[in-house]
């Protein structure tokens, strides 16, 4: 091997194992976990502008929470039959002490908790709006 060949292969090294070493250490991070009572938003409010500023569509796989940051998507698991989607945060509440989340009409009919109104749910934060 001529040191032309190992000045490249320590180039290469250099590139490569840093990004194994990241990638494993973002794998690891744990992710926020939230578990409790969850409700979805009415139909009465389609229209009305959200927190984010964008109009709430019902048929939107969105939700509100009163401190993840606006833009964080959350993977919601309705506990009761393990079903699950992925909803992204663009509103503020819900306002009752004993809720963790509102989702979007669309996101309770995924879950299949629209007859009962609420349901007990595992809430997990995917991502989060960067700087947040």
């Amino acid at each position: 091997m001529t040191k032309g060949d190992l000045l490249k292969a320590a180039i290469v090294l250099a590139i490569i194992v840093p990004g194994i070493f990241i990638a494993t250490r973002e794998e690891k991070e744990p992710k926020e976990v939230i578990k409790g009572d969850i409700s979805f938003y009415g139909n009465k409010l389609a229209g009305e502008r959200t927190a984010s500023g964008e109009v709430f569509d019902p048929k939107e796989l969105t939700a509100a929470h009163p401190h993840l940051p606006i833009g964080s998507k959350v993977e919601v698991e309705n506990m009761e039959n393990n079903k699950k989607v992925t909803v992204e945060i663009n509103d503020r509440g819900p306002y009752a002490a004993d809720r963790k989340l509102d989702v979007s009409k669309k996101a309770a009919e995924k879950l299949n908790f629209v007859k009962k109104g609420e349901t007990r749910a595992k809430i997990t934060v995917l991502e989060k709006p960067e700087g947040k």
